[in-house]
């Protein structure tokens, strides 16, 4: 970026991480999610401007736990406000970063776009969305593993194992080479 030295500019790299690390950690329902994803696609037309402020106005008085999954719908699309702007942008590959997630709005057959598009685009919870739902179990899941890099569920530390326990380990690893070695002759 012009203006920032390569070192700020990867604390703001780790910070953004961060912070998508964490808003993937508190999603929490698939419904909420598809219904922030479609959403956000009725209201945006791709590589067109849209008034930040009209949009907002429809969210606002949303609960935090809505507010939390339309911020992660809006991650998803790439949907970017301009800086010093209230003008909100998609980018034109918003279905590649969808079938990134699990929703494929390119197929055919059984998984085609139409019972998408067909959901309600009002941010209410219906039986169309709740079928719908049920039918992709996959989304939320997906949705997480692309705010984290590909790394959901966040993978444990190894555990420190002491003298003993690595001597244990490398006993019996050794013991398992030589049945392979025995194994192989």
């Amino acid at each position: 970026m012009p203006g920032m030295t390569q070192g700020a500019f990867q604390a703001r790299k780790e910070r953004s991480a961060q912070r998508k690390r964490e808003l993937a950690a508190r999603l929490d329902s698939n419904e909420l999610l598809i219904a922030a994803v479609r959403f956000y696609l009725a209201v945006l037309l791709p590589t067109r401007r849209a008034e930040a402020a009209q949009v907002h106005e429809r969210t606002k008085d949303f609960t935090r736990r809505w507010k939390t999954h339309l911020r992660a719908a809006r991650r998803v699309l790439g949907i970017m406000i301009l800086p010093r702007s209230s003008i909100m942008t998609m980018p034109q590959n918003w279905w590649r970063r969808l079938a990134r997630i699990g929703l494929e709005l390119t197929s055919t057959g059984f998984f085609s776009a139409d019972p998408f598009f067909r959901l309600n685009p009002d941010l209410e919870i219906d039986s169309e969305l709740t079928t719908y739902e049920t039918l992709h179990p996959q989304i939320l899941d997906g949705a997480r593993r692309f705010l984290c890099g590909g790394d959901w569920p966040p993978r444990p530390e190894p555990p420190q194992l002491g003298v003993y326990d690595q001597h244990l380990r490398a006993y019996i690893q050794g013991g398992l080479r030589e049945l392979l070695f025995e194994r192989e002759l």
